[in-house]
Order: C-alpha cells, then sequence, then structure tokens
C-alpha cells in the first residue's frame, strides 16, 4: 500500500514573511503560522513553521504575506528534523514544505472591511429604495 504525506492548515501568520534566494536565485519564502484547536478554555496555539518555493513562492514575494493576515496551504508535505546542539542534545524541529503540487493562499487582513463597506451601502440603498408592493393590483 503506498504512503501519504499531506497536511492542511488554516490559521493567521504570527509575522511578516521572510523572503530569501537561493544562489540559483530561486525564491523560498518562510512563514510562522498559528493554528488553533480546542473551544473556550481548552483552547490552544500550535504554531509551524512553513518553507514555500516554486510559483507560490513567486506569488507572495510579489503580492506580500504579513503579520495576522489569513494563510491556507493544502497538499503540503509534513517533516521533522533532527539537530544536534553542541551542548549534545537532539532537538526535533517539525515544519511543513510546499512545493510542487502545493497551494498556499494568503488573505489579507483588512480584506473582510471592504466586504462589511459593500454590505453596509447595498442594506443603505435597500432602504432608500421606493416600495412597489402597494401599486400591484395582484
Amino acid at each position: 500500500m503506498p504512503n501519504l504525506n499531506s497536511c492542511n492548515l488554516i490559521g493567521h501568520l504570527g509575522k511578516d514573511a521572510e523572503v530569501n534566494k537561493t544562489s540559483a536565485g530561486k525564491t523560498i519564502v518562510n512563514l510562522s503560522l498559528a493554528v488553533s484547536s480546542g473551544w473556550g478554555e481548552y483552547k490552544r496555539t500550535a504554531w509551524t513553521r512553513i518553507s514555500v518555493f516554486g510559483k507560490n513562492a513567486e506569488w507572495i514575494e510579489k503580492d506580500g504575506a504579513y503579520k495576522g493576515d489569513l494563510c491556507i496551504v493544502s497538499n503540503a508535505e509534513y517533516r521533522v528534523d533532527d539537530v544536534e546542539k553542541g551542548d549534545k542534545i537532539e532537538r526535533y524541529h517539525s515544519f511543513v514544505v510546499g512545493g510542487i503540487g502545493q497551494n498556499c493562499w494568503i488573505i489579507p487582513r483588512n480584506s473582510g472591511e471592504k466586504e462589511e463597506e459593500q454590505g453596509e451601502v447595498q442594506a443603505k440603498a435597500q432602504k432608500e429604495a421606493p416600495s412597489f408592493d402597494d401599486d400591484m393590483p395582484f
């Protein structure tokens, strides 16, 4: 049976995206994503590091990704690396890597404000519109 290493995450960015370039000129973007689970007093937040490369990284570099923006990552690969520090203690770092076949969407934190303003304008227009219900003979 084949194996599958794929994860989907939805959360908010904890800091602005870090854009790096390889020696070959390819773009790599590092994100810090806060993902919450639970409810009420049982709510907890897990921080996940995400590395994005390829077309998604170029898109994020062009449009920007800032602290507080909503981030949706799908079909990404989950990895764990072990790192040995100078004090001979092994530590494990988990992160998500996105590349070919991975999708990453950034939704700016202020996009909801525009939708609310449009809703207020539509509500005002409906109040000001004349009612023709009384003039209909049927």
